[in-house]
C-alpha cells in the first residue's frame, strides 16, 4: 500500500536536496526539453530521485517523484532519493 505525503516546497528541499542545474547557478530547474538526455542519465543511476514541476488545475503548481510527460514544467534532481512506496506532492 502507498502513502500519501503532502509538503511544502521548503520541506522538500531540506528532506530531499536537490541539485544545482547549473553548478554556477542557484537554479535546481532542469529543462523539460534541452536537459532531457541529463535526467535520463541521472534516472539510470537513481529513479526515485527524478522530480517533476506539474501546472495543475487553476494556476496551481506542485511537484512530484517521477517523470512526467504532461502538464511538466521542469525536473530536479535530489541527493536524497523519495520512498518507492510514497506518493509525494509538494506544494509550490
Amino acid at each position: 500500500m502507498s502513502k500519501f505525503v503532502q509538503m511544502s516546497e521548503e520541506e522538500w528541499i531540506e528532506k530531499f536536496k536537490p541539485i544545482k542545474a547549473e553548478p554556477d547557478r542557484d537554479n535546481f530547474e532542469f529543462d523539460t526539453h534541452g536537459d532531457w538526455e541529463r535526467m535520463q542519465e541521472h534516472r539510470k543511476k537513481n529513479v526515485y530521485c527524478i522530480w517533476t514541476l506539474l501546472d495543475g488545475e487553476g494556476n496551481d503548481l506542485f511537484i512530484n517523484q517521477g517523470t512526467h510527460m504532461v502538464n511538466r514544467m521542469a525536473y530536479f534532481v535530489t541527493e536524497i532519493p523519495g520512498d518507492k512506496d510514497t506518493e509525494y506532492e509538494i506544494q509550490c
